[in-house]
């Protein structure tokens, strides 16, 4: 039920069944008692609603450039690739504590490989955090960039 290939443990459905329907399905073709499985759904049950409830992070870097920056559109794609600080999905499963440590480790890394700027002569003032709560309110903080 844990296969990577089978594709079970996603919260997506298919045309006809959801994971946990499919699973069902499958036990009752194969003639599988509900004893044996239903644990094990219970568990991927659990982890999907988990996943489907998991707050998103969105961290970028407050960015003030000089004044002979003329911004355009290639510039500012080209500058966004440098101030959004990428998360793996998994973060998203951590409770709120330890994500912020991980996302405090994130922007410290950040901040050292950039030395404190952004081509195009930005220099990295903070760094604003954004999530979702889990009533669906949008909430931010900002962390200073006072670390060297």
């Amino acid at each position: 039920m844990s296969s990577s290939e089978l594709g079970l443990t996603k919260t997506s459905y298919g045309f006809k069944y959801s994971s946990a329907e499919f699973i069902h399905a499958l036990c009752e073709v194969l003639e599988i008692d509900r004893s044996e499985y239903l644990p094990l759904l219970q568990q991927l049950e659990q982890y999907a609603h988990k996943v489907l409830n998991a707050t998103k992070s969105i961290v970028y870097a407050d960015v003030t450039f000089s004044d002979d920056f003329k911004p355009s559109f290639m510039s500012m794609m080209a500058v966004s690739k440098f101030t959004r600080i990428g998360l793996h999905d998994e973060i998203r499963l951590l409770d709120r504590y330890r994500q912020r440590q991980v996302i405090d480790g994130l922007i410290r890394a950040h901040y050292m490989t950039m030395t404190g700027n952004i081509p195009f002569n930005g220099v990295i003032n903070g760094y604003r955090v954004s999530f979702q709560n889990e009533d669906g309110q949008k909430q931010y903080f900002y962390i200073t960039a006072d670390f060297a």
